[in-house]
């Protein structure tokens, strides 16, 4: 165990990540959810220091974290650019809560060839509204609307799932 911990502490964290995150890029496909999540690790939080905060991508169908980024200042917004600025993003659907819907996130996304999903809530109060605006008034944008539905079963729950969107909201 002593020597373990020797190895540990002296590895240079950021290299490991760097080297592990282009180990997992070189072989896995892309496609599929990459989703942004921010966690505080356990145990962090020391007398005088805020706990570590981490925003880690996080490939859904595989369960595994592609990378992650020390969330600086509470700053989640900056760091998702930092954290997405270093992946190849092709390809990628990056998902995330109300806090990642931000107009440069998404500009950023679409210029490296991905694409997103994000929520929207109050905390965008006028993007909200064209939003509950325009799905009130689907049939004069009928041509610009595209539906899709899930129905999967797990256990003894059935779960159904339908999203409706639209081309109508750019910019």
């Amino acid at each position: 165990m002593a020597t373990l911990h020797r190895i540990f502490k002296d590895l240079n964290v950021q290299a490991l990540e760097s080297v592990l995150t282009a180990w997992w890029n070189s072989w896995l496909p892309p496609g599929g959810g990459l989703a942004l999540d921010g966690k505080t690790a356990r145990g962090s939080h020391a007398e005088g220091h805020d706990a570590v905060q981490l925003l880690v991508a996080f490939v859904q169908r595989l369960n595994v974290a592609l990378a992650e980024c020390a969330i600086v200042e509470h700053d989640e917004i900056g760091t998702a650019a930092t954290l997405l600025g270093d992946l190849d993003l092709t390809g990628w659907i990056i998902t995330g809560d109300a806090k990642f819907t931000q107009k440069q996130l998404a500009a950023q996304i679409i210029a490296a060839q991905g694409d997103y999903v994000f929520t929207v809530k109050a905390n965008q109060p006028t993007l909200y509204q064209d939003i509950a605006t325009l799905y009130s008034a689907l049939d004069v944008v009928a041509d610009t609307v595209t539906t899709t539905r899930d129905c999967t079963c797990h256990g003894d729950r059935i779960e159904r799932r339908v999203l409706t969107a639209s081309s109508a909201l750019r910019d």
